[in-house]
């Protein structure tokens, strides 16, 4: 690409055309004498440090420290040009200046911000890494940024035809109606085998390993147990403050047959109905 050498400050003349020499420049507001009603003008494009006015010229530079130099100001100006005796050389009420370069053209490399319009015909997609998605169509898109078939389904209509489920309860805390073709269920074994039997077995198979006490005030409404002998003899007792229920008849404590199982139904906190090889 070719680059344009074009003159690097603004210059001014002499009335007889030769450089100004120690000349004057006073930059005002727009519309206003520049000499009456200065205002701010600055060595730098940022605005951040001031010229003291007027501004002194070198063989028609202006002059900053013995050296050519740029002015800036923060929008329309007035001017007034003098020589070093004074004489009007040149003056405006209203000059304006449009670089037509855009918010973009104030910003480094290190620090761009993009922040509106459309970014198009880059030869290849932005990548991941860069905040793209690594993809010029959707399927592309959502393979680079890892998303799998589900990312395309609605909330309304999921469809899982696939995979496992795994530790996440299906009605938990919302029950509803589900429907299901092929439904293969497996009830967990409990930790407890003997003693009283805390929230931990709720709903649990107990391998029993000696007697067990059934409590009260522990398990919920509905919840369910089942015990297995486990090739001995089990006592079941019930705990201080439960009904238990065997045959319609609140009893103490019942025997499980070695060879047998029993199931333990809680109607309530306090009641539960026993039933199985039990006697």
């Amino acid at each position: 690409m070719a680059t344009s050498i074009l003159p690097q400050y603004p210059i001014w003349h002499e009335i007889d055309g030769s450089p100004l020499e120690d000349g004057y420049i006073f930059i005002g507001q727009a519309g206003l004498n520049a000499e009456s009603n200065p205002q701010t003008v600055y060595w730098d494009g940022a605005l951040s440090v001031t010229a003291a006015q007027p501004i002194r010229t070198l063989n028609g530079y202006p002059a900053r420290s013995g050296s050519p130099a740029m002015m800036y100001v923060a929008g329309n100006f007035s001017i007034v040009v003098r020589d070093k005796a004074g004489v009007l050389i040149y003056a405006s009420l209203y000059n304006t200046y449009t670089d037509n370069f855009g918010t973009m053209a104030n910003q480094n490399a290190s620090a761009v911000a993009i922040t509106g319009g459309t970014i198009t015909g880059l030869s290849s997609p932005l990548p991941v890494a860069s905040g793209g998605t690594g993809g010029a169509t959707q399927s592309a898109g959502r393979l680079g940024l890892g998303l799998g078939t589900i990312a395309t389904q609605a909330a309304s209509a999921v469809a899982i035809t696939g995979g496992a489920i795994d530790g996440t309860a299906i009605g938990g805390t919302t029950p509803g109606a589900g429907t299901f073709t092929d439904l293969t269920g497996k009830a967990r074994l409990s930790t407890e085998t003997t003693g009283t039997l805390t929230v931990a077995s709720a709903n649990r198979i107990i391998l029993a390993s000696g007697g067990i006490t059934l409590p009260a005030s522990v398990f919920s409404a509905g919840d369910i147990i089942l015990i297995d002998g486990n090739g001995s003899n089990r006592t079941i007792t019930r705990g201080s403050g439960l009904t238990m229920n065997f045959s319609g008849v609140d009893t103490a404590s019942v025997t499980l047959a070695g060879t047998g199982t029993m199931g333990v139904y809680y109607r309530s906190a306090t009641v539960c109905i026993v039933t199985g090889a039990i006697s």
